[in-house]
């Protein structure tokens, strides 16, 4: 995992759902990353102390709840979306020229329809918008060892660094992480769109480095659905 200076105080802003940090040795924001440039053996020995509630609160300052979780326009702004189309400037246009050649009554019911539209539009696509986010928000209670200790929080609490039990069979994965000890069978139709169960064993000893390409069998992907675990 990188080295963090815990001392240094977070310089960082979000631009487009991305997350870029100030690098004090470049002198500029570098784009938010989480890479691992370490060993197998190193990882292993890094990750298996766990994180101590400072590490745990600066690493959730940097990277934030572990969700999928977007920003949603208030109404107003999304009737205001709405009312940038090219089509309705077309229906105001067109109301304008009806009210000037006196054909009032028929503009004003136009206008009406062109106001519930606009209005019923605004609100379809929020509601839409809301009921996506209602089904990507997903959270549940994990065992997280910390420190020789074990406490249970909930999953979307988690930052990398953390290293905790996988829940019951059936369960969706939380998050995508490495799997440090044991084996666990997982369905990843979601992800493939085969339907035969892939096995996953721990990661081994080695004195190779991590690679996320060449390491997929010892990792689990958030939402893949555990079918057992040993």
């Amino acid at each position: 995992l990188p080295e963090i200076n815990y001392s240094l105080e977070l310089i960082l802003f979000k631009f487009k759902l991305f997350t870029y940090i100030f690098n004090s040795k470049t002198n500029k924001f570098d784009s938010l990353k989480f890479e691992i440039f370490r060993t197998r053996q190193e990882v292993l020995e890094t990750m298996i102390k766990g994180l101590t509630d400072d590490e745990r609160e600066y690493q959730a300052n940097i990277y934030g709840e572990c969700n999928l979780n977007f920003y949603i326009r208030s109404f107003l702004e999304t009737v205001y979306d709405n009312m940038c189309d090219f089509f309705f400037f077309f229906q105001v246009f067109c109301l304008v020229l009806w009210c000037i050649t006196e054909f009032m009554i028929y503009a004003a019911v136009v206008a009406v329809l062109v106001v519930y539209n606009l209005i019923d539009s605004s609100l379809e696509i929020r509601r839409n918008l809301l009921n996506i986010r209602k089904m990507s928000k997903y959270s549940i209670d994990i065992n997280l060892y910390q420190k020789n200790k074990i406490k249970e929080i909930s999953s979307e609490t988690l930052v990398p660094g953390d290293i905790f039990e996988l829940p019951a069979d059936g369960t969706a994965v939380p998050c995508d992480c490495i799997l440090l000890s044991g084996s666990v069978i997982v369905n990843e139709a979601m992800l493939t769109g085969e339907s035969t169960p892939i096995i996953k064993a721990h990661l081994p000893l080695s004195e190779d480095r991590f690679n996320y390409e060449a390491n997929t069998k010892h990792m689990l992907f958030s939402g893949t659905k555990i079918v057992q675990k040993r």
